[in-house]
């Protein structure tokens, strides 16, 4: 399945992407020693999840070689801390050429390097099974902010701590069906001796005072935290949960990638799950899928349930 998904970056493929690099792209050719420029692509939540694979690139390269990270603006201070022995900067992703994105790695002002490669394009070389993928965190938060955001957390009342987000920031009529409504979120948020913490970003006010005012639940949000732009502040308090529950949206991939207990609900089964009852991406995860297309009424108690176990196990 990931050698078709490399269709993604053929030149005719209707919505491939342009590098401007004149390298080419590594195609599993031995690293040591080289430079390889490894490219953030599609989305937050993608380059969470297919950062999964820069640890084994780290060591591929070796001592002698250089890792070097292109990745949303916004994720340089967490990648930096991440992986301290690469050089991490940004990419620019803002014109169209003949109808295909062309995207501006920053380390190409340091000249092109031996391979570039979109981040996932490793998943046909190194991870051919399931055995593949490593079971560690592989982004770290920052431990000061973490601890901070801690003791936040505590002046609340006790644990346990958990995290939810409930859609994605892009809600069009294509999206919104895979995604619930927080009021159907009752079930879970009624669970008594648990302290919710907002992870949603974005604008989601008028959310929280509904939960607040028709469910009688309080999320807690942290307002001087902009979960969208300060993703290194996002990472700090998801580190901080004891858990996180979520739609499959960047918060959720964040939780997974910092190697935090992560449960996926989904609409239906979704293909990051590579069959399995979880996310093989991450440490700790686990999904709670829909038996029927997003049945939501359906879903709650069961994510209920194991929450008051989660609960009495504290």
């Amino acid at each position: 399945g990931f050698a078709g998904y490399e269709v993604r970056n053929a030149p005719d493929f209707r919505t491939s992407l342009l590098h401007y690099t004149k390298a080419p792209q590594w195609r599993g050719e031995p690293l040591e020693g080289k430079r390889i420029l490894m490219v953030g692509e599609q989305g937050l939540g993608d380059e969470f999840m297919f950062a999964n694979t820069l640890p084994d690139i780290a060591r591929a390269v070796g001592p002698n070689g250089k890792l070097q990270i292109a990745v949303d603006l916004r994720l340089i201070p967490l990648f930096r801390r991440s992986f301290p022995q690469a050089e991490v900067g940004f990419y620019e992703d803002r014109r169209y050429e003949n109808k295909h994105l062309r995207i501006y790695p920053w380390a190409i002002k340091d000249g092109d390097p031996d391979y570039y490669a979109p981040m996932g394009t490793p998943l046909h070389i190194i991870r051919k099974r399931l055995e593949d993928f490593p079971r560690e965190a592989f982004l770290k938060a920052d431990p000061a902010r973490t601890a901070q955001f801690r003791a936040r957390l505590e002046t609340l009342g006790p644990g346990p701590y958990v995290g939810v987000c409930w859609r994605s920031m892009v809600m069009d009529v294509n999206r919104r069906k895979y995604f619930s409504a927080i009021e159907a979120w009752k079930p879970i948020l009624s669970v008594p001796g648990i302290t919710f913490v907002n992870l949603q970003y974005g604008d989601c006010k008028a959310e929280l005072a509904l939960a607040r005012e028709k469910l009688g639940v309080t999320i807690h949000d942290f307002g001087d935290l902009n979960l969208k732009d300060d993703l290194d502040g996002a990472a700090a308090l998801t580190q901080a949960c004891d858990l996180a529950i979520s739609a499959p949206t960047a918060a959720a991939a964040l939780a997974g990638a910092l190697g935090k207990e992560t449960w996926f609900m989904v609409a239906s089964q979704v293909w990051p799950q590579l069959g399995t009852d979880h996310y093989p991406w991450y440490r700790s995860s686990r999904v709670f899928a829909c038996e029927r297309f997003a049945d939501w009424d359906g879903l709650m108690p069961r994510v209920r349930e194991s929450l008051e176990r989660f609960a009495r196990g504290r």
